[in-house]
């Protein structure tokens, strides 16, 4: 057990983010990295996109790619998903998840309901973007 000194009552609680709504949102790619999936028999790539629009700008938005698994329906969607992706951002053979790291592309978001009513946003399809891009790291 750790010892900890903290008082929640100074520090204002993190609201949930609210949805945004289905549409198209020029973002840039911050993170992308292979990840095993739960049911252990496959990776997902999941990417992080940081939106570049100034109502949003900086809010994170998540895609996860099952393009290793064993179902192969499921991997074919993926893998065409990334194609989709590669292409909006001009990658043509990706050799390396960090070649996407950077890149700006338009992506359309809608919205999932899970089977246990909880909604959240979802990347419907890729994109080249489409304005100059408003933040850089």
């Amino acid at each position: 057990m750790a010892i900890i000194k903290f008082d929640a009552s100074n520090v204002p609680a993190h609201a949930a983010a609210a949805l945004l709504a289905p549409g198209a949102y020029d973002a840039r790619i911050i993170e992308a990295d292979l990840r095993p999936v739960r049911s252990g028999d496959g990776r997902a790539l999941q990417i992080a996109f940081e939106l570049t629009v100034p109502e949003h700008l900086g809010r994170i938005v998540w895609a996860r790619l099952h393009i290793e698994t064993r179902n192969a329906h499921v991997q074919q969607i993926a893998q065409q998903e990334l194609a989709a992706l590669c292409q909006a951002v001009g990658v043509r053979s990706l050799t390396d998840t960090r070649e996407l790291l950077g890149k700006h592309a338009r992506i359309t978001l809608g919205i999932r309901r899970r089977d246990d009513g909880d909604t959240s946003n979802v990347v419907r399809a890729y994109a080249a973007a489409t304005s100059t891009p408003l933040h850089q790291n």
